[in-house]
């Protein structure tokens, strides 16, 4: 392979390799009737973080962000399909985010009340 082809594989490779890595901030908005709005693949936090709150305000007022990362995991877990009560939970890895978003809904809920209903992560 000539060097000129090696060059211009590494180039491609790391593009793509920071095309993907770029395009993982995400963020979560809930307003005042408690539904979580979900924003994700974004290259930055900041643009994923206006884009939740635009989303939130379409349905519902008083939207503010309750997490948002660059790249980590996040989990969401509530207690029953009618309930605004939600629990949220943000960690490296989907089995941590999946543990603080069902302590975080069991805080409002009670013991083994809660289930992860979305877990994405944004790497």
């Amino acid at each position: 392979m000539s060097s000129k082809l090696a060059c211009a594989l590494l180039i491609f490779a790391a593009t793509i390799a920071a095309t993907s890595a770029s395009q993982a901030a995400w963020a979560i908005a809930q307003g005042d009737d408690g539904k979580p709005i979900v924003s994700r693949q974004y290259p930055v936090e900041g643009g994923a973080r206006a884009q939740a709150l635009r989303d939130c305000a379409k349905y519902t007022q008083n939207c503010k962000i309750v997490l948002a990362d660059p790249q980590g995991c996040a989990a969401l877990a509530n207690y029953g399909t009618k309930s605004t009560k939600w629990g949220f939970g943000e960690s490296h890895t989907k089995p941590r985010a999946r543990q603080s978003a069902i302590a975080s809904c069991e805080a409002i809920a009670g013991a083994g009340q809660c289930k992860v209903v979305h877990e994405f992560c944004g790497m």
